[in-house]
C-alpha cells in the first residue's frame, strides 16, 4: 500500500477520533482540581510530579507547526532548551535533544533529555509498528551514543524518554547492550510494546499511560508471546501508573500526546502545591498557562 494509502487513512482516521473529544475544561489552562477531591492517588501523583518534564519533551518531539501542532501547542518552560534536532530520517526516525537547567535560577545543567518521536507519518505504520523493519531502533542507539558522548555532557545525566513508538524507541536504548550504560532514566508514555528487547523489570524505567488508552491492551503478556519484538515494558509496578483519567475520550483519542501531557501537568501542579501551599503557582501549571489549545474557548471556560 502506497504513502497516498496511509495518509488518507490517517486523516479519515483522525477526523472521526477527535469528534467530541475537544469540549471540556480539559483544554483550558486554569487550574481546576483541588486536593480535597483527590482525583489522583499517591502513586500518580508521585509519577506525574517526577516526570512531567519529560512528559512535556515527548510532547515537543512530536509538535510541528502545522494545524495540528497550532491547535494542541505546548510552551517549554525557559530553563528547557531544545538543542538538537536532526532531519528526519527514510525510516521515519526522528528524535529531539533538549537541556534541562536547574530551577533555582543559576542555569546549572541538570541533564540531557533525548526524545524520540512516535508515530506520526506513512513510515512509522508501515514499517516500524505494523512491520519488522528495525532502522529506526538502530538510528535510535546510534543518535543516543551521539548526544551521550559530547564532551559537554560528560558526567551528564542522559534519560530518554518518548511517546508511543518513541517510548518503545526509549526502552530499547535503555536495554540494549549498544546503549544501556548511557540511559540514567527512562520516560516511556502511551508506549508501544514493540521494543525488540527483553521484557525484564529496569528499575530506571517509568511508565505513564492514560486509563484505556490503544495501545493498553497492545502492552498485555497475552500479546508478547504471539508478536516478534513485543515484549512488557519493565517498569517495576512502584513506577508505572496507568489511570490517567481526565478527559472522557474513545482510546484512540486517548492515546493521543496532548491527552497524557496534559493529564500529568494537572496532576503534577496538584502534587507540587501541596507540598508548597504558601505558592500561587507551580512550574506545571506555568507551562500549562503559557501554552495553547484551540479547544479553550470561550464557551468552554
Amino acid at each position: 500500500m502506497g504513502k497516498k494509502y496511509w495518509s488518507l487513512l490517517g486523516a479519515i482516521f483522525f477526523s472521526q477520533v477527535v469528534a467530541g473529544a475537544e469540549t471540556s475544561r480539559f483544554w483550558c489552562n486554569e487550574r481546576f482540581l483541588s486536593a480535597a477531591q483527590r482525583p489522583f492517588d499517591a502513586q500518580h501523583l508521585k509519577i506525574a510530579k517526577r516526570g512531567y518534564l519529560y512528559a512535556l519533551a515527548a510532547a515537543l518531539a512530536l509538535q510541528k507547526d502545522d494545524p495540528e501542532g497550532r491547535a494542541h501547542y505546548f510552551t517549554p518552560p525557559p530553563r528547557m532548551l531544545e538543542v538538537d534536532r536532526p532531519h528526519r530520517d527514510a525510516s521515519g526516525f526522528e528524535a529531539v535533544s533538549f537541556e534541562i537547567h536547574a530551577l533555582d535560577g543559576e542555569q546549572s545543567l541538570q541533564e540531557v533529555v533525548v526524545a524520540f518521536t512516535g508515530s506520526n507519518d506513512d513510515a512509522d505504520w508501515k514499517d516500524a509498528n505494523f512491520g519488522s523493519d528495525r532502522r529506526q531502533y538502530r538510528l535510535a542507539r546510534k543518535y543516543l551514543k551521539t548526544i551521550a558522548l559530547r564532551p559537554q555532557y560528560r558526567g551528564v545525566r542522559v534519560v530518554a524518554t518518548g511517546f508511543s513508538l518513541g517510548g518503545a524507541l526509549a526502552v530499547h536504548v535503555t536495554k540494549h547492550h549498544e546503549t544501556s550504560a548511557f540511559v540514567a532514566e527512562t520516560w516511556a508514555f502511551n508506549p508501544s510494546p514493540k521494543t525488540w528487547v527483553s521484557g525484564k523489570p529496569d528499575r530506571r524505567i517509568w511508565l505513564a499511560a492514560v486509563q484505556d488508552e490503544a495501545l493498553h491492551f497492545a502492552r498485555s503478556k497475552f500479546l508478547a508471546a504471539l508478536v516478534p519484538g513485543v515484549s512488557p515494558i519493565g517498569a517495576p509496578r512502584s513506577q508505572t501508573a496507568e489511570g490517567f483519567y481526565l478527559l472522557e475520550a474513545n482510546p484512540v483519542y486517548r492515546h493521543f500526546r496532548w491527552v497524557l501531557t496534559r493529564n500529568i501537568l494537572y496532576a503534577a501542579d496538584l502534587a507540587l502545591m501541596a507540598e508548597q501551599p504558601v505558592s500561587t503557582t507551580t512550574e506545571p501549571l506555568d507551562i500549562l498557562q503559557a501554552s495553547h489549545f484551540a479547544s479553550c474557548t470561550n464557551e468552554n471556560p
